[in-house]
């Protein structure tokens, strides 16, 4: 719960993003935003909640609400905010929190946890006279709760009509170089946890993954896809179908998370796909890292079809549970000479980013951003570069094992390019 305290009370600070461009690799994105937003104000005034952002340009949005959480989802095309951190948001407010950020290639969202059922009195972009800032604003007041759900419901499906489908597939690769998808996690509007300083999850998980990356290229020994290479949001089924349909031989998803005071963990872990969490701290990982994409204002969606159960459950009785478990030991190794692991570096639970049937996956815990030592060593470059270079030796190791790569490099081979993958229109 730490973590999405964090994540939703914080809303930007330019001083942190100064410091992670010191920090880690610059990440990429447009060059020519639709607007700036410079300012935003909350305001209560009997039962209508106010929020509004202050823009340098008029723009065209589409605001709507979801269920299962509450919330208020506002797209609109891409905007850099450039915001301070929010005061405190008022008791009486029907907004808890709200968030923002890139949710695709042009398009961005914002994102209002409410406090209870709201209706959407007003939401619209004005000009304001005198050379001033257009302005955003949203309006909202309370609603019963039968009303809210029939509009919940209605945008719900109207989303799913206008989500992008699942990537194409791609042809094998030529050479017959195995293919791993990198996957580093959040991204765009989903910061995931919030370490000290303002240090975003997303950024230094997008960093390690650029890293490794880097090192796989050149060894020339296989095929490197990730699914994202900037700061975008890609949904959690989207990841799996990016790998998918790129018929990958092997999934690794990295993350940097914050857990609760008074745990004193550190290192890095290693988790892999089960029906059952091994501990209360996988399964409690497991469930915030498959909420992301309701943060992000996706709605939910129920799985009717039978048999889901099964399937994950006959995973622990075929080959790509055994070489998960192969690929978890192969990175713990590799970790353990360097000193960096967890004192129970191999765990599991029901992640959802984990879940393709085919592929041997797991998700590797770079670090904790509520551990001083581990936020040290995931902001050091020589920490990243030394800790890329096991993970790919575990990588290249895996390979080996199953007979899809030799001993001795060849010519490098170009990273693959994955077209980016929108959020519903607007």
């Amino acid at each position: 719960m730490l973590k999405y305290f964090n994540k939703l009370a914080r809303i930007g600070s330019a001083a942190a993003l100064a410091l992670m461009a010191l920090q880690l690799a610059p990440m990429t994105g447009s060059a020519a935003p639709v607007a700036r937003a410079v300012a935003s104000h909350l305001t209560v005034e009997g039962r209508q909640t106010v929020l509004s952002f202050d823009l340098t340009d008029t723009l065209k949005i589409r605001a709507y609400v979801l269920a299962n959480p509450d919330r208020v989802v506002i797209d609109l095309p891409e905007v850099d905010f450039a915001l301070p951190p929010p005061r405190a948001v008022p008791k009486n407010s029907l907004i808890k929190s709200f968030r923002f950020g890139l949710m695709g290639q042009g398009r961005s969202r914002v994102v209002i946890d409410l406090a209870g059922p709201a209706q959407i009195q007003r939401a619209a972009v004005k000009s304001i006279a005198g050379g001033a800032p257009s302005r955003l604003i949203v309006s909202l007041v309370p609603s019963d709760a039968s009303a809210f759900q029939r509009a919940a419901a209605a945008a719900a499906e109207e989303q799913a009509r206008q989500t992008p489908p699942a990537p194409s597939p791609v042809a094998p690769p030529a050479n017959g170089k195995p293919v791993i998808v990198l996957d580093p996690g959040h991204g765009g509007i989903d910061s995931g946890a919030i370490g000290p300083k303002g240090l975003d999850e997303k950024n230094i998980t997008l960093a390690f993954a650029q890293k490794l990356r880097d090192l796989l290229v050149a060894s020339g020994k296989v095929r490197v896809v990730m699914t994202r290479q900037d700061d975008h949001y890609v949904s959690l089924s989207q990841r799996v179908h990016i790998a998918e349909a790129n018929h990958a031989r092997l999934f690794l998803s990295m993350h940097a998370d914050i857990l609760p005071a008074g745990e004193g963990v550190h290192g890095a872990t290693i988790y892999m796909l089960s029906t059952k969490a091994s501990d209360a701290q996988a399964a409690r990982m497991a469930r915030d890292e498959n909420s992301v994409d309701s943060q992000a204002g996706l709605a939910a969606t129920v799985t009717t079809a039978p048999g889901v159960n099964d399937i994950l459950d006959d995973l622990a009785n075929r080959e790509t549970r055994v070489f998960s478990h192969i690929f978890a030991q192969d990175i713990a190794t590799q970790l353990r000479a360097s000193g960096d692991l967890n004192k129970n570096p191999e765990r599991s639970a029901n992640f959802e980013v984990l879940r393709d049937p085919d592929v041997p996956a797991a998700l590797l815990e770079l670090g904790y951003l509520s551990s001083q030592s581990d936020t040290a060593k995931l902001t050091s470059p020589a920490w990243r570069a030394a800790t890329a270079q096991s993970v790919a030796t575990a990588i290249e190791r895996f390979f080996q094992q199953r007979g899809l790569i030799g001993p001795t490099s060849g010519e490098a081979d170009a990273t693959a390019s994955v077209p980016p993958l929108e959020a519903a229109k607007p």
